[in-house]
């Protein structure tokens, strides 16, 4: 294992998690837009059919037919989705993308670990057991991946996921820190957690993770679009704080200049 800074593995992580939040802005925007096509887009197929018809026989206008025939039940659908302001769209990208946050920083921690040596004195004055035979010159990702949940349990936070992620950050010189984002990085894992794992019921554990959503307690998730544009806004900033501390970090090469 060796400490020289390099760029590459250090910020392939972030990089693709940076890409990925993005991303998922883009496609949510592009389906709602979508959606609203097909709620309202009847007129214009009618309209093409009709004119496809009159130019080129009940052949040409064919696709358009089918499109028509499918046109009541998709309306439906799109026109139930536009009510809710597209929660289960919202639920589905929120649970995506503190998920992109969660893996960036285990990826970029466990890059670090198979790469400095250096890393685990610290490790073992924050409490963390390492067993000396499974962290030779090569370790394993399984290996790395396992000593990342034991780094999470030494420095856990109770019901505080995000000052978890900090501690485990730290002991790498490196930080997530947005304190004007926290109430709303508690509120996304904690919705993610009960969309995953307690369909989407809002209970006192959620509460526990999240005071904010106290006044929700006992319902069910409702990600309206401005709720998760909040959330996005959360997790893109603790991103682009990442960002920073690695950069700054010894990690990174710089010009000897």
């Amino acid at each position: 294992m060796s400490a020289t800074p390099v760029n590459e593995w250090i910020l392939g992580p972030i990089h693709a998690a940076v890409l990925f939040v993005g991303e998922e802005a883009k496609v949510g925007g592009l389906l709602q837009r979508a959606l609203i096509h097909i709620e309202k887009g009847r007129p214009l197929l009618e309209l093409a059919a009709k004119h496809l018809r009159t130019r080129g026989g009940a052949k040409a206008a064919e696709p358009i037919r089918r499109l028509l025939q499918e046109a009541p039940i998709q309306e439906q659908w799109a026109m139930e989705l536009r009510k809710t302001d597209y929660a289960p769209l919202n639920a589905h990208s929120l649970v995506a993308i503190w998920g992109a946050l969660e893996t960036c920083i285990e990826d970029t921690v466990v890059a670090i670990l198979a790469r400095d040596s250096s890393a685990f004195p610290s490790l073992a004055r924050a409490g963390v057991r390492i067993e000396p035979d499974k962290f030779g010159s090569q370790p394993t990702e399984d290996d790395l991946r396992t000593l990342y949940r034991k780094i999470e349990d030494a420095v856990r936070v109770k019901h505080d996921v995000v000052q978890t992620q900090e501690n485990v950050l730290n002991l790498f010189g490196l930080s997530a820190a947005c304190p004007d984002h926290k109430d709303d990085l508690l509120s996304a894992n904690a919705l993610r957690n009960a969309i995953v794992h307690r369909g989407g019921v809002i209970d006192d554990k959620a509460v526990r993770q999240a005071p904010a959503l106290a006044p929700q307690a006992g319902t069910q998730c409702l990600i309206k679009c401005a709720d998760f544009l909040r959330y996005h806004k959360a997790v893109s900033a603790s991103l682009v704080s990442l960002v920073g501390s690695i950069v700054a970090s010894r990690y990174v090469a710089r010009n000897a200049s």
